[in-house]
């Protein structure tokens, strides 16, 4: 299954209590992330935000590597390559 399209964007709603939702580019609601003025509910939803294009720019790294490696050399190291592949993937629901 695929994610909304993004990109996404952080809309608050309820003033003064501040449910945090992100919606898609048409504006519909894609998560409600919190209630309330809490620090850790406005990083939350940011992070959540950015998450396409978080996943965008993570499988374009990857695969940038994966035809590098195949000409020169790897400076990139496993773990952390692996680490990518594992959090795409994860992303996926694989």
């Amino acid at each position: 299954m695929n994610h909304s399209k993004g990109p996404w964007s952080l809309a608050v709603w309820d003033q003064p209590r501040g449910r945090r939702e992100i919606v898609d580019a048409h504006d519909d609601s894609v998560c409600i992330v919190g209630v309330g003025n809490l620090p850790t509910v406005e990083a939350d939803a940011r992070l959540i935000s950015a998450a396409p294009e978080l996943l965008k720019a993570l499988r374009d790294l990857v695969e940038a590597h994966r035809a590098v490696v195949h000409c020169e050399a790897s400076h990139v190291p496993a773990a952390l390559l692996n680490a990518g592949e594992f959090a795409i993937a994860k992303a996926e629901g694989k």
